[in-house]
């Protein structure tokens, strides 16, 4: 009987495809409840450390050290009515691997995509905030870490949904974010106030023991903007032109200066 090697070659193709199907379906649903398990597992670690149901949509991961999280929403404190103190369609962290493994937190870049930020004030006084996440804020890090660059896109800001202090299309960046003392970080943003554009430039020292900053704000339109119709409203017209703001601290003490470009006349 004659071999038929077109069968057997038909054969062993069929039975690796076979094998490799199974091998890539293997690999993408394993990847996926892997994947299921890690954002349930940061999204709880998330939730423990503010005090506040951290949800996250989505996942990615390359082997370039590059991390998405994809639709991040962090409620209301559980005692507070409902809805979002934070909301983040994407987070995109680049991570130095290399000194991950030295202990140190090395981010070429974090980049923020449309985050709002959503805050609220009831009775007494009372916020959004949980005490939790009052604390982590206050709390001195003891982290080594160096942030490249550090970029907020088309964020968004409100307080108690009052026009008066909402901000939208907010794009800020922070270069040389770090735990070292002597780091200087540059500032700068746009965002829009009202139908006024805003831009701000200045630097920082964040870490040093004497924290300094300054700021420079220049907005194009500011009488259109509610604050400006506020004002005239009662009666004051004011056009500020620019906005130089100087702080200082030195052991437990603050100085500052305020320095303005404006017409104000009531």
């Amino acid at each position: 009987m004659a071999i038929s090697w077109k069968k057997i070659f038909i054969f062993v193709a069929a039975l690796v495809f076979a094998v490799i199907l199974s091998l890539v379906l293997f690999l993408y649903f394993g990847h996926q409840e892997l994947k299921k398990s890690l954002i349930s597992r940061i999204s709880a670690k998330a939730t423990g450390m503010i005090g506040h149901n951290v949800k996250i949509g989505d996942l990615s991961i390359s082997h370039t050290g590059e991390v998405n999280l994809y639709d991040i929403k962090i409620e209301n404190p559980p005692d507070f009515s409902p809805g979002h103190l934070l909301k983040i369609k994407k987070l995109n962290l680049k991570i130095s691997m290399g000194e991950l493994a030295r202990k140190k937190f090395y981010f070429h870049s974090i980049t923020v995509f449309s985050p709002e930020l959503n805050l609220s004030r009831v009775d007494k006084g009372r916020m959004n905030i949980s005490e939790k996440l009052r604390l982590f804020f206050k709390r001195e890090s003891k982290l080594t870490y160096q942030i490249d660059t550090f970029d907020i896109k088309n964020g968004f800001f409100d307080f108690n949904k009052n026009e008066l202090y909402r901000n939208m299309n907010i794009d800020f960046s922070l270069r040389n974010l770090s735990s070292e003392p002597s780091a200087r970080t540059s500032i700068k943003g746009s965002t829009i106030y009202g139908n006024s554009s805003i831009k701000i430039n200045g630097w920082a020292y964040l870490k040093d023991e004497k924290k300094r900053l300054d700021l420079m704000i220049i907005p194009d339109d500011f009488q259109s903007s509610p604050l400006g119709i506020l004002m005239s409203r009662d009666k004051i017209s004011g056009r500020i032109k620019k906005l130089h703001i100087n702080l200082k601290s030195e052991k437990n003490m603050l100085s500052s200066s305020l320095a303005t470009d404006a017409i104000i006349s009531g």
